[in-house]
């Protein structure tokens, strides 16, 4: 908890540790007698990691007197959005003398303005779950080493297995671009037709002048 962001969960424990350490029960107890509204169910479900419903504000800020931490940090822990002053505090002292109709204008705006801080908050809460899955998926992934020419999983050299990757071309023995097999490289197609061509004629001129 000192490196990082405490979770509901560990703010519960340690309200639960500053409190006797009886569990639940007994920090509903302490809650009530401080005339905070705290469930112990509430808290034994936070603490076992099955509690799946958003705590209510009262909820948070008993946690956060019971446990030592800012109600901004419980606040953030549980997902809800923190106000650091309340509203109506603001107001001004001859606010009540608004009539109906002029409340129920304040009313629709407060309303308005509301829903849409909610909104705007659970989009940025979506963005960053996407962004964090995002992070993971492009995570690098460790699928096998190059060899030491560069080459790809699996390709070796047949000379000395280092990876090099490139084959090898055989060659001839006798230096002249064939193999034993009779293949011919490095001459192209076109080159070859010539180089039989060449050879005939010479033939034939040989015969002649004998």
């Amino acid at each position: 908890m000192e490196n990082s962001k405490p979770s509901l969960r560990d703010i519960a424990d340690l309200a639960v540790a500053r409190n006797g350490g009886r569990g639940g029960r007994a920090l509903g107890r302490a809650a009530e007698a401080r005339g905070l509204t705290l469930s112990y169910t509430t808290v034994d479900k936070i603490r076992a990691g099955t509690y799946l419903s958003k705590p209510s504000r009262k909820t948070l800020d008993a946690l956060a007197e019971l446990s030592g931490e800012s109600r901004q940090v419980v606040y953030e822990a549980a997902g809800v959005p923190f106000a650091g002053t309340s509203f109506a505090d603001n107001l001004p002292e001859d606010a009540d003398l608004l009539d109906p109709e002029q409340r129920r204008i304040v009313y629709d705006v407060v309303r308005m303005l509301a829903r849409l801080n909610r909104e705007l908050f659970e989009l940025r809460q979506r963005q960053e779950e996407v962004t964090e899955h995002a992070l993971q998926r492009s995570a690098p992934m460790t699928t096998g080493s190059a060899g030491s020419g560069g080459a790809l999983d699996g390709a070796t050299d047949p000379a000395d297995g280092t990876g090099a990757g490139t084959p090898q071309t055989p060659a001839a023995p006798d230096g002249s671009g064939a193999n034993g097999l009779g293949i011919q490289y490095g001459v192209p197609p076109q080159r070859k037709r010539q180089t039989r061509g060449i050879g005939k004629r010479a033939g034939r001129s040989g015969g002649t002048s004998s």
